[in-house]
């Protein structure tokens, strides 16, 4: 579940980053999130722009994500 939930963060942040730059450029969001759900490969949920840590579990799992990452292996 932890890296799932990461997973999904990265999704949405990369859905708000896309938006951003829709927005820049006075394209419609809407369309583009159509788009890049009909590629069977990504699929048409959780493209939507959203708030990234919307979970109570996304922000505690990132965190554990990165601190499981940053620890030494032990030898």
């Amino acid at each position: 579940m932890l890296t799932a939930n990461a997973f999904l963060v990265q999704r949405i942040s990369s859905m708000n980053a896309i938006s951003a730059l829709c927005k820049a450029t006075n394209v419609d969001v809407a369309e583009v999130d159509n788009s890049i759900g009909k590629d069977s490969r990504i699929g048409p949920r959780f493209i939507s722009t959203s708030v990234s840590f919307g979970g109570s579990y996304f922000q505690k799992d990132i965190l554990n994500l990165v601190y499981t990452y940053i620890q030494p292996t032990e030898t």
